[in-house]
């Protein structure tokens, strides 16, 4: 839960997500409005969301997204693996920093949004956010440094 929310907040949030002119902006989503994919969902489960003892469910996660800027690593231990999870920036500028983190790299997930099919890309409004993260996925299967992994695509 979130205890700088009110009642009285989330009450109003449902509502105004009701309005018509609010509906058709979800509609226009990634045409017209640059809305967070996850925005519509979140208001429709806030009253779950918002309960004290509120635990994510599966779908819950599926919606979960967040802006990765620059490089953040994660590493933990499962069972005798030791796992290292590395999230680089998707931005144009960001890609440069990419290489140096996978020295070393025995397979490789990457995770797209197919969900942003319909989103124009800041950076290259003539593409998609989808097309960009294929062609990216393309990139990297097509370079040297990548050319002994095993990749995942999600």
């Amino acid at each position: 839960s979130c205890p700088d929310l009110t009642v009285e907040m989330i009450t109003q949030t449902k509502s105004l997500s009701q309005d018509k002119g609010i509906q058709k902006t979800f509609e226009q989503r990634g045409v017209d409005y640059e809305l967070p994919s996850y925005l519509e969902y979140c208001i429709k489960h806030l009253d779950r969301m918002m309960q004290p003892n509120f635990l994510p469910n599966n779908e819950d996660v599926l919606h979960a997204r967040q802006r990765t800027t620059g490089v953040a690593e994660t590493v933990f231990q499962l069972e005798k693996y030791r796992w290292t999870i590395i999230d680089v920036g998707g931005q144009r500028t960001e890609r440069r920093k990419w290489l140096h983190c996978f020295d070393g790299v025995n397979a490789l997930i990457y995770v797209a949004a197919l969900d942003e099919y319909n989103m124009a890309n800041p950076e290259d409004p003539s593409v998609s956010r989808m097309e960009e993260s294929l062609s990216v996925f393309q990139e990297i299967l097509n370079n040297s440094h990548f050319e002994d992994i095993c990749a995942l695509l999600f």
